[in-house]
């Protein structure tokens, strides 16, 4: 064979080796490159569960305030009602509230004593076990308002701190609804005792 022919051969390999490692080289950068991007993916992916997993459970796990609403019964006193509904997985205990409206605010239940109703301070607190609900309603348990520092008129919001001990404290802002009927009146439970009239 022609010497010339020989470079020819080397040249053409060479030229050729040096394409096919092009090419190699070129195909692992992506395939390292597709890897990588997989590899940074999966790890977002994964981070983002990790962030929302916390989230979603805290949504779950807190103590909800449903259809509240308050209501005066004279000038000096109010009531407010609501439904506590505990998404939690232990039993919470409503143990005080507190509010700038009033002077005082306790926890009141309205009991029958003898055939009489009567009205008590619920001191012990108001167990709310997991998973369930707990209706402050009018003829029941319910929060008291007294030495309003204004009117309660319809229209305006009274703020409260719901104290739930180790399940935390919940802000709410209750809604001042004079003309709303108590649901328990349709059922034909017992009235609202003196003292507590109009709530």
């Amino acid at each position: 064979m022609h010497p010339a022919d020989l470079g020819g051969v080397f040249a053409f390999g060479a030229v050729g080796f040096g394409k096919f490692e092009w090419q190699s080289q070129g195909t692992r950068a992506i395939e390292t490159g597709q890897c990588k991007k997989d590899t940074t993916m999966k790890t977002l992916t994964l981070a983002s569960t990790l962030v929302l997993l916390p989230l979603s459970a805290m949504a779950h796990d807190v103590m909800a305030v449903k259809d509240a609403y308050a209501r005066s019964a004279n000038p000096m006193t109010g009531g407010v009602f609501m439904l506590l509904d505990n998404h939690r997985e232990v039993d919470c205990t409503l143990s005080g509230v507190s509010s700038d409206a009033a002077e005082r605010v306790e926890l009141h239940s309205n009991e029958d004593v003898d055939g009489v109703m009567s009205m008590r301070e619920i001191e012990e607190g108001i167990l709310i076990p997991a998973g369930e609900t707990h209706a402050l309603e009018r003829g029941g348990d319910h929060v008291m308002l007294m030495g309003l520092k204004a009117p309660m008129e319809d229209g305006a919001t009274v703020a409260l701190t719901l104290d739930f001990g180790d399940c935390g404290t919940v802000d709410v802002e209750v809604p001042v609804d004079n003309q709303r009927e108590p649901q328990q009146a349709a059922d034909g439970d017992a009235a609202v005792p003196d003292g507590h009239a109009g709530h």
